[in-house]
């Protein structure tokens, strides 16, 4: 057997371990999104938070794309390890 259908044979076997309907075309949504943090990027944007930094010096200080800051707040939001601000992504404490 030849590499491409070692290959094939491995997809086709993931997919139906895993695939629970059929897809003909995929689409991968978030793909150009960079999830991945270090653990002391996400303490730094955790202390900003608190420290009342707004959105735009959060924006700067990581020099990421806005999206990838955005979900980093959503994420640590959702799980309560920051809080609402009085005036929002504005920040000030």
């Amino acid at each position: 057997m030849n590499y491409v259908a070692v290959e094939d044979a491995a997809i086709r076997s993931m997919e139906k371990r895993h695939m629970k309907n059929e897809r003909r075309k995929l689409y991968i949504a978030c793909e150009k999104i960079d999830f991945c943090w270090c653990e002391s990027e996400v303490k730094e944007l955790e202390r900003m938070w608190k420290e009342g930094a707004s959105i735009q010096e959060i924006y700067k200080h990581f020099d990421r794309p806005q999206h990838d800051i955005d979900l980093l707040i959503y994420d640590r939001s959702e799980r309560g390890l920051i809080k609402p601000r009085p005036k929002g992504l504005e920040g000030g404490t």
